[in-house]
Formats: structure tokens, sequence, C-alpha cells
């Protein structure tokens, strides 16, 4: 949490709020993270709580938004001085959350996602299946039984439907 106060107040991180009027969007400086004494809920609820500071004050009730290139940037940077319990962790929270997202379509398999972690967190490939098992069984997801994910883009089945034919008895 603290790395990412200090990657907000040092500008390696920019964070966003939406202006309800216009729907444009409205930078937040460096110094609104410094000095703002709520910054842990800020980071923590994705919101400006309604009792913020004097400079947040005119943004109270808004979500505050990051874009997802530099701060992924920033997180993959950051990982790498992390103990590797940390990117374990880090993974297994990964794949509860998108097992949480849809925990009857794992929409890629096993292997994708473990690429997918090992390219996020630099974890290994038993630090990663260790992940995987602890977020199938935190989240009761079907992603741990085996068979590839369903995909109807790329079954050819799934682009045909089974139409009954009556075919007279002077052709059968």
């Amino acid at each position: 949490m603290s790395k990412l106060r200090e990657a907000l107040q040092t500008g390696a991180i920019e964070a966003m709020v939406r202006s309800p009027k216009s729907g444009s969007l409205f930078r937040l400086t460096q110094n609104d993270f410094r000095f703002e004494p709520f910054w842990e809920s800020i980071i923590r609820g994705g919101v400006i709580p309604l009792h913020a500071s004097k400079g947040l004050e005119g943004h109270r009730g808004r979500t505050v938004l990051v874009e997802a290139t530099p701060f992924e940037e920033w997180l993959r940077a950051e990982v790498k001085t992390w103990p590797d319990a940390s990117r374990q962790d880090l993974a297994r929270q990964w794949l509860v959350d998108e097992m949480r997202t849809s925990p009857n379509d794992k929409k890629k398999t096993k292997a994708q996602w473990c690429e997918d972690a090992k390219a996020r967190y630099r974890v290994s490939g038993r630090e990663f299946d260790a992940a995987w098992s602890d977020a199938v069984e935190q989240t009761g997801s079907n992603w741990g039984r085996p068979g590839a994910p369903l995909n109807r883009r790329d079954n050819p089945r799934a682009h045909f439907f089974v139409v009954p034919v009556f075919i007279p008895a002077a052709f059968a």
C-alpha cells in the first residue's frame, strides 16, 4: 500500500477522476496524495471519500481511475524487487479475481493462464501451480477440472445448429 502511495506521490503512476458534468478526465496531482490524510481509504476503496481534505473536496464521491498500461508497467518493475512469496500471492489473488468473475468458464487453458502469470508476476511453474490450486480451492470454481475451456468462437460446431430435416420417403 505504501509503495502505491509513493508511486502516486512521485508521478510514477497518475490518477484521474471524471467530471460528472462534462465526462472529461481531470488529472490529480502528486501533491493531492502527498497531503491527503485519507489516502489509504482512497486507494483501497477507489473513491474519494466525502470527508476528503481541502485539496480533493471538489472531487468527493468520484471514482479514482488509473491507466492500466502505465500501472502494469510500474507493477512489473516493482514486482522484480519483491520476494518470491509476494509474487505467488499476487498471482493467486489475480487468479481468485478472475475465477470469481467467471467461475464456470476459464476462458483459456491452464497453460495460457500460466504464461500470463509468468509474464505479469514472474512466477515459476511450481509457484503458479500452487497459486492455481489455492485459488480453485478458495473460489470453488470449476477451473480445476480437466479439459480445455469451451470457446464458441474457436469451436467449429458452435457455428452450426442441428435442425431436424424431413426427408420424403421417395428420396430416402
